[in-house]
């Protein structure tokens, strides 16, 4: 039998530059959407064009970018859950290989695709609670780790408030923010890029798209339902171009488009708002 020896170092930085791919794909569509919404098409009306055929012209490309970067972000996922079992099945285990070569990214997720660690969460929630628990999607913890109580979630959801409010003023970059956790604006941010870095301050793990947020969450019945800490979307259920972060109060937190900065507003919503959901209960 022939042995194969696998380089874990480049091919994690295989992997990683692969799913960088799938996030600068995820961040053209969403400055294009938002470049085509900001439009004031008034503008041509004014000198009696009709600015209809021009926008539909830009939806099929625009829908193309959107399939690609949903594909790419599947295949991301799917790279990531046969890495780890590849590495199960060649009898290794998660700690060991991620204290020789931590950067591995794709070994602090489990099939799932969980998180590294809660230490923040756990820190957030600790005490005596005698609340009820409350089952925390699957995506946010690594396989294993026990539910948290309602008396955690709401630390986490408040201090998720507090890590948003130091992105304030942090220039959009499509695909921006998607690689590790790092100090509040040591970075500039997409909106899906702002959220895994507000999540991940606080010890959570939630990545990729906008439209894999959205489909990692489960739906909130309306505005006057929401909790801080729940995501706001922009789209429709299956092609979804944009996130933000709920605060409270009928505010807003989102890395709106290019030149543009992380900005705090009252929650707009119209015909392209996809609705609110949340994370936690995904």
């Amino acid at each position: 039998m022939t042995q194969i020896l696998i380089d874990l170092a480049a091919l994690n930085q295989l992997a990683k530059q692969w799913e960088g791919a799938s996030q600068e794909v995820g961040g053209v569509v969403t400055d294009l959407r938002r470049r085509t919404m900001d439009a004031d098409l008034g503008i041509l009306r004014s000198y009696g064009l009709d600015p209809g055929p021009l926008t539909d012209q830009l939806q099929a490309p625009i829908q193309a970018l959107t399939n690609g970067a949903i594909e790419l972000d599947e295949e991301t996922a799917q790279l990531r859950r046969q890495l780890y079992q590849a590495v199960q099945a060649s009898g290794g285990t998660v700690s060991t290989y991620s204290q020789a070569q931590p950067d591995l990214w794709w070994m602090r997720s489990g099939p799932a695709g969980g998180t590294v660690t809660t230490a923040a969460v756990n820190a957030a929630g600790s005490g005596t609670a005698t609340t009820a628990a409350v089952p925390l999607a699957e995506h946010l913890l690594p396989a294993g780790s026990a539910a948290l109580n309602i008396q955690q979630v709401t630390a986490v959801r408040t201090e998720i408030v507090t890590n948003a409010d130091k992105w304030l003023g942090i220039p959009y970059l499509w695909g921006g923010g998607h690689e590790a956790v790092v100090a509040p604006g040591a970075t500039n941010v997409d909106c899906s890029g702002l959220v895994h870095q507000v999540f991940g301050e606080s010890g959570l793990s939630i990545s990729g798209t906008a439209q894999t947020m959205y489909d990692q969450s489960a739906p909130v019945t309306d505005i006057s339902s929401a909790q801080p800490g729940d995501l706001l979307f922009w789209g429709t259920p299956t092609d979804i171009h944009h996130v933000g972060i709920y605060i409270g109060d009928g505010e807003m937190v989102e890395a709106p488009h290019t030149g543009a900065s992380v900005h705090a507003i009252p929650v707009y919503t119209g015909s392209d708002f996809a609705g609110i959901r949340d994370p936690f209960g995904g």
